[in-house]
């Protein structure tokens, strides 16, 4: 069984969405102009590909979106985001949809994160050939992909955190982030081990060991490793019926507000849909989905220099 094919169940119970069993080719309904599987790392690894989306009909240099999956950290690939890079495209951006190791069963979160960075540098060493304006890179993640986004964001403005993980920053410095439902506390997640539900699934998968590692914790919570106000400017969704990481991006938008970092926040009711957990990812055929997939867009766009 491959790598796509054993992540499904992982899916199905982190994301709150339909197992995976199709061909991302299968998934992009309709949309031509994909490039599926690129390595950015050379070693064989499917965890180190990345799907490219407009680049080929791009005749100019476009603004670049880099979206990170979400996935519990242990699980999930880029295929659930197929479609929501299609819809970014279709704004006028070209999309890089990496993948990454999940932990512990693929690497550490060391690995991980060296991994978002060599993606993020391969952007910067294809940029010609690709059409990336580097001048216009944003991030967008979610779930525990919205926490990779907004630790890398951490990353690069911090020597301290660029020396811990080993990583080189690219060659550009991202112009903003776009969050959906992004898990916050990583330093909290020992508090579910043994607790059952999705939480503690996760929690027990990633171990005691990593979540008591108090030097990894200390260099991978949000709260305390760096300035509140590097997280200036970024847009952060989520919905009202999300019981899986909803208090957790609560939590970050009480601490957002308590310092006084300027940001966007939006909470969305269902206006007839179900909005379980990235409702916006799994499900982008709601009207309410398409309105928070639109404003991520209008929040991007909205940026470009």
């Amino acid at each position: 069984m491959n790598r796509r094919m054993a992540v499904g169940m992982v899916m199905a119970l982190v994301l709150g969405a339909q197992a995976l069993p199709v061909a991302a080719e299968d998934l992009a309904g309709g949309y031509e102009d994909v490039q599926y599987d690129v390595p950015f790392v050379d070693d064989g690894q499917d965890y180190h590909t990345l799907d490219l989306f407009g680049c080929q009909t791009a005749e100019e240099a476009r603004p670049v979106v880099i979206e990170v999956h979400g996935g519990g950290f242990i699980g999930g690939n880029k295929d659930s985001n197929v479609m929501h890079c299609v819809g970014y495209a279709e704004n006028g951006f070209v999309v890089a949809s990496i993948d990454y190791c999940t932990v512990p069963k693929e690497g550490t979160f060391k690995d991980a994160v060296q991994d978002l960075f060599a993606a993020y540098n391969w952007v910067a060493e294809t940029a010609e050939e690709n059409h990336f304006d580097l001048n216009n890179v944003f991030l967008s993640g979610d779930s525990a992909g919205g926490y990779y986004v907004l630790l890398s964001d951490a990353i690069w403005h911090s020597e301290e955190l660029q020396k811990y993980f080993e990583v080189t920053l690219p060659a550009y410095t991202p112009s903003g982030y776009a969050l959906t439902a992004p898990e916050t506390d990583i330093a909290g997640k020992k508090e579910d081990l043994g607790k059952g539900g999705v939480a503690g699934h996760v929690a027990d998968v990633l171990g005691e060991d990593i979540l008591t590692d108090e030097d990894l914790m200390s260099h991978m919570d949000l709260y305390t490793a760096v300035d509140p106000e590097i997280f200036t400017g970024i847009y952060m969704l989520t919905s009202t019926e999300d019981d899986t990481t909803r208090a957790s991006t609560l939590k970050f938008e009480e601490y957002l507000n308590e310092n006084g970092v300027e940001h966007t926040f939006v909470d969305y009711e269902s206006e007839g849909s179900r909005l379980i957990h990235v409702f916006n990812i799994s499900n982008p055929e709601y009207p309410e989905s398409q309105k928070a997939n639109q404003g991520l867009a209008d929040y991007m766009l909205g940026l470009v220099k």
